[in-house]
């Protein structure tokens, strides 16, 4: 194109070969109209570029590197923002308003930190203090999104794990909303308190769907990862967050607790799910990952939650998922992996006692279905007398896997599973137990289950409780490969009434059966099998034994006849029948069981005369109730 010069004020207009208007400017009115590529309509370069607003198009209300002014600037405006790439570093809240789409340029590219000593919250939603604790929902923020790059919150000078790191800051929330309709896909790490909070009180704006969306992950916090009390239809995507409730290095030797900020009677868990009045919410899982929660669960309920979830998992805490009294709704999956160990420097000063892999409180209304997997790893603590798995609600439909790594010669000890809740339905597969596999306190329960090695425990524990109160359980369990001190069955009480299978197999030293015997006037239905690879020593709930009755004459005579029963009879449990192809010419005057123990019975019987013709009648012993 040739070169023009003009001198003066001109009006210009650029057009294509087409004679369409592509640019303009006009000096007199201020103005510089340019058409977008494929568009129809020019608009002001001013306007344009306004579509997106730019943290650096405020880069003068920076000062001393500090960006809490521009940040905060650009969202004042709303809208479309940008932070750009870089470390950012603020020393105040940011405050963030409805309408309003903030994001990076990735996570670990942006960056928004706070200074030593800032002690600030990072995000926080407009009027959120105005609102916290009762406010209405309706008058809170909506429709925002926080996407595409990283908080870091400065907590800790180093790693969790340097010995040398301290504490830089001791206050600092990543994001704490009560709003409506938001989105959340961030990194956090490093934060003093929570890296997310979220609450919702009061009512809903109800001309609009709820529901929010978030996803985070990082490590390192000084109090849980996230705190949800709301709002209602949200979801937690993908979560991947540990090390929640960490302090230096140097201050853990003796700590044997770290209370809660928010919950002061309660240790620091890693993912909290509070319902409890004001609060108001429930929400759904994609995939949610918590682990080195070192002081608490990695995932505890308050109130009356309702849930679905795909994928929850907590590893390597102090104890896994806790499930309150109200909590209701399906997990396709937990997940307890490792829980019950810390790292060895942790303890080298005063261990703390692990907590339940899995605790069930929910027992109000609805109860909860699930499918539960845990795998205990070594060097995991020793749950003593702290069983694996509780159900103490009731209503409750458990799937479970449960595995333990072998520790030297046998496995980690321990119980698995103790159920004291009523109407609940278990089913298990199990191995490597060292410990009492099932723990039955409760009534009207259906437990069924497979277990293979058995060391030092009890297959079933049954408590009938004060009174025989806790009947109608149903129990079929089948254990394989049982050691000289494990035993199969400990009857603790005498039910009214229940239904119990048992089918064991291994040493012939183990114990098949200690505690209470049936009574013949409760109706229970025992059906217990111990096999020891010989038919004369398997122990069971039923046997016959048989002898022959002797008809050389006509005195008192007394028969003893070994039985395989597991326990020592009651007479009322013995039945006698006397069969022959060829009766004795003579009528039996009496024929009683005089004594029982455990291996055997003994029968007296006397002829009225002595027979002189038929053959000697057999005796058969029917011992047991079947």
């Amino acid at each position: 194109f040739p070169s023009i010069f003009l001198s003066g004020i001109f009006k210009v207009i650029l057009k294509d070969k087409n004679e369409v208007q592509i640019w303009e400017a006009d000096p007199v009115n201020h103005s510089s109209l340019v058409l977008a590529t494929g568009t129809t309509t020019a608009r002001e370069l001013g306007d344009r570029f306004a579509d997106s607003v730019n943290v650096k198009d405020f880069e003068s209300l920076v000062a001393n590197n500090d960006w809490t002014n521009a940040i905060q600037a650009a969202l004042n405006l709303g809208g479309r923002i940008d932070l750009g790439e870089g470390v950012k570093k603020i020393s105040s809240s940011l405050i963030v308003k409805s309408n309003t789409y903030l994001h990076g340029s990735g996570k670990g590219a942006t960056v928004i930190t706070q200074g030593d000593g800032d002690n600030t919250d990072f995000f926080v939603s407009e009027n959120f203090y105005t609102l916290t604790g009762g406010g209405d929902l309706s008058t809170a923020p909506h429709n925002i999104t926080l996407t595409d790059f990283t908080i870091e919150g400065n907590y800790l000078s180093g790693s969790w794990d340097d010995p040398t790191a301290t504490v830089v800051n001791t206050v600092g929330t990543g994001v704490k909303f009560i709003a409506s309709r938001f989105f959340i896909d961030l990194e956090i790490n490093n934060i003093p308190d929570n890296a997310v909070y979220s609450e919702s009180t009061g009512s809903f704006d109800s001309r609009y769907e709820q529901y929010s969306r978030i996803s985070f992950a990082g490590r390192t916090s000084g109090q849980e990862a996230l705190v949800f009390r709301g709002p209602g239809d949200i979801i937690l995507d993908d979560v991947v967050f540990g090390l929640c409730g960490v302090v230096p290095v140097s201050d853990s030797e003796f700590l044997t607790t770290r209370p809660s900020k928010l919950y002061p009677m309660e240790p620091i868990h890693g993912l909290v799910i509070d319902d409890e009045s004001p609060y108001t919410g429930h929400l759904e899982f994609g995939t949610v990952h918590i682990y080195a929660v070192y002081y608490g669960y990695g995932c505890k309920t308050f109130g009356v939650n309702r849930f679905n979830g795909n994928h929850l998992i907590a590893e390597n805490c102090l104890g896994g998922v806790y499930l309150s009294n109200g909590a209701n709704g399906i997990f396709s999956k937990i997940e307890l992996r490792a829980n019950g160990r810390r790292p060895s420097f942790l303890d080298a000063g005063t261990p703390i006692s692990p907590l339940h892999d899995l605790y069930v409180e929910a027992a109000t209304i609805w109860g909860v279905q699930m499918g539960v997997r845990v795998f205990r790893y070594s060097p995991s603590q020793g749950l003593g007398a702290t069983p694996s798995i509780v159900v103490a609600g009731d209503n409750n439909k458990i799937d479970l896997k449960w595995q333990a790594e072998l520790d030297g010669s046998e496995s980690i000890q321990g119980d698995m599973l103790l159920v004291t809740g009523d109407g609940n339905n278990v089913d298990f597969t199990a191995s490597r137990v060292n410990g009492t596999v099932v723990d039955l306190q409760g009534q009207g329960n259906n437990i069924r289950g497979t277990v293979q090695q058995v060391y030092t425990g009890t297959v079933l524990k049954r408590d009938s409780g004060s009174g025989d109160v806790n009947s109608s359980n149903i129990v079929s369990i089948t254990a394989i490969d049982l050691t000289s001190a494990s035993t199969l069955f400990n009857s603790i009480g005498t039910p009214r009434t229940e239904t119990i299978a048992l089918k064991g197999e291994g040493s012939s030293s183990a114990t098949v059966f200690t505690g209470d015997r049936l009574l013949t006037s409760r109706w229970c239905n025992w059906d217990i099998t111990y096999d020891t690879g010989s038919l004369s020593s398997t122990k069971s709930s039923f046997d016959v034994a048989e002898g022959i009755l002797d008809i050389s004459d006509a005195t008192t005579k007394t028969l003893t006849l070994a039985h395989n029963l597991c326990y020592t009879p009651a007479f009322g449990e013995i039945q006698l029948e006397t069969r022959t192809s060829n009766w004795p010419n003579a009528a039996l005057e009496y024929i009683t069981v005089v004594s029982a123990t455990a291996a055997d019975i003994t029968i007296a019987y006397r002829w009225q005369a002595t027979p002189t013709a038929g053959n000697a009648p057999t005796v058969y012993a029917h011992i047991g109730r079947k």
